[in-house]
């Protein structure tokens, strides 16, 4: 747990204060994702049409699951 004082906060700009280890974010956890949240807009949820359409080739993950991690 990290403890802030937020009369202080302010000072701390730009401070990194927590780092996590990698995730993987896998199409199987942006399908999860997609069926949490009812968004199964194609671009995150269709490997095959991404592969065809997309500039990357792939799938993208939500911009909501990305900011949640």
């Amino acid at each position: 747990m990290i403890d802030v004082d937020v009369r202080t906060i302010g000072s701390r700009v730009g401070e990194e204060i927590a780092v996590s280890g990698w995730l993987e974010v896998t199409q199987e956890r942006i399908n999860q994702f997609a069926d949490a949240t009812g968004d199964h807009q194609w671009i995150h949820v269709d490997p095959v049409r991404a592969a065809k359409e997309l500039p990357s080739k792939t799938t993208i993950a939500h911009g909501f699951l990305t900011l949640s991690l």
